[in-house]
Formats: structure tokens, sequence, C-alpha cells
């Protein structure tokens, strides 16, 4: 029998997951994960450094796409549009030349309060059953085999209770499609790292977030950035499964 091979699975967020608000501007709450092997991360990583390296001369930096579009500090660099374009040309390289796969799960937080007024469920929960589902399958899927970890950005005391509350409801009730033991035979851990522990994994995630909602929001808008992506989302038989987008 073939040993299952092991995987990280980074995941990140963009958007509130509230429904007593909903930006009209940004309606979406999106969860991104990046299933990746230990080998593709280690170049993930490689790559990440000398990017930092070549713009600010130090690998401590941290990758947040919120602090690279405001340009916030360390990114003020950035205002040189000359420096900025070559920033995102190496940024790109290093997403087309490593081997990762992306399994998204957005929920449309306007359309859900449409489509179930007061009985919508919770669209953090929505999401992270999306997202495991899918990353289950992939992990069936013979050109994976594996199993994984996933690691996720503390947000806070409260904010990680609720959400390891979520991710074990999941694994100890199944869903729809998959048993409990499914869940917890192919997704063994989640592991919370801190905001300054500069994984590079965790912020890839960060970074491809923020462009896969934007696509959701208007699909038939042709961009660039979602272009360099959508190779990378999970498919099967040349159809894709690695963005859902919900109701």
């Amino acid at each position: 029998m073939t040993a299952q091979a092991k995987y990280y699975f980074f995941i990140d967020e963009t958007g509130d997951h509230g429904l007593n608000f909903i930006d009209e501007n940004f309606p979406v709450f999106l969860l991104c994960g990046v299933l990746i092997s230990e080998q593709q991360l280690y170049q993930l990583q490689q790559a990440f450094d000398a990017i930092k390296i070549q713009f600010w001369n130090s690998t401590d930096v941290i990758f947040h796409s919120r602090d690279i579009r405001k340009l916030n500090e360390p990114f003020q660099t950035l205002f040189n549009l000359d420096i900025k374009r070559s920033f995102y040309e190496e940024l790109n390289k290093t997403i087309k030349k490593v081997d990762f796969r992306i399994i998204a799960s957005g929920i449309n937080k306007k359309l859900l309060f449409k489509t179930y007024g007061a009985q919508a469920k919770n669209p953090y929960r929505l999401s992270l059953n999306f997202l495991l589902e899918q990353l289950v399958f992939a992990l069936q899927d013979t050109s994976y085999n594996g199993v994984a970890n996933i690691w996720i950005e503390k947000r806070g005391r409260k904010e990680d209770k609720k959400l390891l509350e979520q991710f074990n409801t999941i694994r100890d009730r199944g869903s729809y499609y998959f048993s409990s033991d499914i869940f917890r035979s192919y997704i063994k851990r989640l592991i919370f790292r801190s905001k300054l522990s500069n994984d590079a994994g965790i912020q890839l995630a960060d970074l491809l977030a923020y462009p896969l909602a934007r696509h959701s929001l208007a699909p038939d808008v042709v961009s660039r950035s979602f272009q360099i992506l959508k190779p990378k989302l999970y498919q099967k038989n040349k159809k894709i499964y690695g963005l859902k987008i919900f109701p």
C-alpha cells in the first residue's frame, strides 16, 4: 500500500464575516487555502526571501495584502511606480513557478441575506465547511493521495476559540458529502500561527484572497491578477473546483 503524502494547507481570509454590517462595495467574505508540499513550500520561502532582500534588504518583511495595496509601512517604497511594477513582476513569477493549488470559498453576504434572511447561517462557518469539503476531495485525488495539516493566522483569543470550535464541529459531525471519519482521516490538525511568524504559506494565502474575492464580485470583468491565479485553482477533469462562491 502506497504511503499517503503529507501536505500543508494554509488559510487566510478577506472581508468581514459578520451579517450585522454589509459593505455595498465589498459584500463578500472569502477564505483562501493554499495546498502545498513541503518541498514546494521550501521553494516558496526561498523565493519570498529573495524578493524581500531585493526590495527591502531584509527577510523580516511580512507580506500583507492590505498593507501592500494601501502602501503602508514598509511598502511605501512602492509609491515609485517602477519599483512597484518590478515587485509585482517578481511576485507573479514566483506564483507561476511554485507548484501549489488554491482552494477558496467565498460567501456573498448581500445575496446570502437576501436569499435566507434571518435564517442565514454564519458566513465563516459556511465558508469553512465548503473549504474543508473541497480540501478532502483534493486529498482523495490520485494526483495528491495525501493528508494535510491546516495552518492559519491567529486573529485573537475569542476568534480563534470560535474557529477551533467550528473546525472541530465539522470534523466531529461530518458534512453532506463526508462523514466525520473521512474528515479525520484526511485532515489531521489545525495549527494557529502568530502574525509575526513570517510563514510563507500564510503570506501567499493572504496575497491571493483579495483578488479572488474581487473576481467573485465581478466574474465577467477581465482581471490580470485572476488570469495569473486561475491555473493554480484546484481542478479535476478540466473542471475548476478550487473556487466556490455561495449562494
